[in-house]
């Protein structure tokens, strides 16, 4: 069957979405051979290691309007019946394509059958925070688009059993058209995968907390400033912390809390890093310190898993399904808890290392290897139904 993957702008600084779609690009290219694959996107750049494969650029017809921007007017075009054709739907037309798959949130209108994945309902369950209510891609349109694209999708994928429950509870879909399959572990951290039996000891005081993150609200950096703080009022430990990406509205008043608790000083705000520099920030880390408030899956703690940096993270929806016993978890509204986990991580003889161990093998478990060939698997299963009409003639209901 021939299969579209449409990847949206492809842009590096998107940070966990660039990741993810080289990852798979790279496990198809490696692993898809049973179907035709063709790649669709506005963006330039094509994700590392990506050579080879059939990459389809469309050209937007006002090519500064935002993803979040063509993705609402794509879906509110098809609610509103005027199916005039737009660049991602007139290019699968042209090059036949069967199925559709929308890999990440970028989705176009499409005449041909299609797979949507989603990473989070967290507008649903989280509103409150503002970059999921009333800023960038609000609310209503997030709620609109959704309530469009999920009856339509042949199937829908998801990452773990918590946001199936979630979909189902929320848009009323039938189990059978709702595909868990994780996220897998990104290829550049698997190529540099630790050797658990020659890691160097790793010191709270000497070395260094690590978060990866854009700087939205709900990546809750304040939670580890308050955690930082409490180190070194209540136990003597002025600990480091090195915070990476992309500034979306919030870095002003995370630099202001920091200066307000009097932990500037142990802050370093590196801004957006090349994934050379972030391996090296991984290995180099005392631990990764993962406070966000959004699930139910997240890239960075399988980052860490596979370059052999242990992970204390948030408890949120689906974390007990990603991480399983490979972490420490915490209440993310608590910094005393995310200081009580990171003392013991420093305190305990062996439970660093061990967690160091349980992650690795959780990493290298579910790559992309296993993803792609659990995707193809849904995609076999629905060849029989494809077949049943035309993809190289229109169907005109008589």
């Amino acid at each position: 069957m021939k299969v579209g993957v449409f990847l949206g702008d492809l842009d590096p600084t998107a940070g966990g979405a660039h990741t993810y779609a080289g990852t798979i690009i790279n496990g198809i290219r490696d692993h898809g051979a049973r179907h035709e694959f063709l790649f669709f996107s506005y963006g330039e750049a094509q994700p590392a290691g990506s050579g080879g494969n059939r990459f389809v650029r469309l050209r937007a017809k006002k090519r500064s309007r935002s993803l979040v921007s063509r993705l609402s007017t794509a879906a509110r075009r098809s609610r509103h019946g005027r199916q005039r054709p737009g660049p991602l739907d007139a290019a699968a037309r042209d090059h036949g394509i069967e199925l559709m798959w929308f890999p990440t949130l970028a989705w176009e209108h499409v005449n041909a059958p299609f797979i949507y994945t989603i990473w989070d309902l967290q507008h649903r369950l989280q509103s409150f925070f503002p970059e999921v209510s009333v800023t960038g891609y609000t609310f209503e349109q997030r709620e609109a688009d959704y309530q469009h694209i999920c009856p339509r999708a042949a199937m829908l994928i998801v990452p773990n059993l918590a946001l199936k429950q979630e979909v189902q509870l929320f848009y009323g879909l039938p189990a059978e058209r709702i595909v868990t399959l994780p996220q897998p572990t990104p290829d550049f951290a698997l190529a540099h995968a630790a050797d658990a039996a020659h890691l160097p000891t790793r010191s709270l005081g000497q070395d260094y907390l690590f978060y990866p993150a854009q700087f939205w609200p709900h990546k809750n950096h304040v939670a580890l400033l308050h955690a930082l703080s409490l180190l070194k009022e209540c136990h003597g430990l002025r600990s480091r912390l090195i915070l990476t990406g992309s500034d979306k509205g919030n870095l002003a008043h995370v630099r202001a809390t920091a200066e307000r608790l009097g932990v500037l000083d142990q802050v370093e705000f590196s801004g957006f890093v090349k994934q050379e520099r972030l391996v090296e920030l991984y290995q180099g880390a005392f631990v990764l310190a993962f406070p966000s408030f959004f699930g139910p899956e997240n890239m960075p703690p399988m980052e860490a898993f596979a370059l052999g940096c242990p992970v204390v993270a948030a408890q949120v929806s689906g974390s007990e399904h990603q991480l399983g016993d490979a972490a420490l978890l915490f209440d993310p509204r608590s910094e005393k808890q995310i200081c009580a986990q990171l003392l013991r991580l420093e305190r305990e003889p062996g439970l660093r290392q061990s967690l160091i161990k349980r992650g690795l093998n959780r990493a290298q478990a579910w790559t992309g290897r296993e993803f792609i060939e659990s995707l193809l698997s849904v995609i076999d299963d629905f060849a029989p139904i494809r077949r049943c009409w035309s993809s190289d003639m229109p169907y005109i209901h008589t």
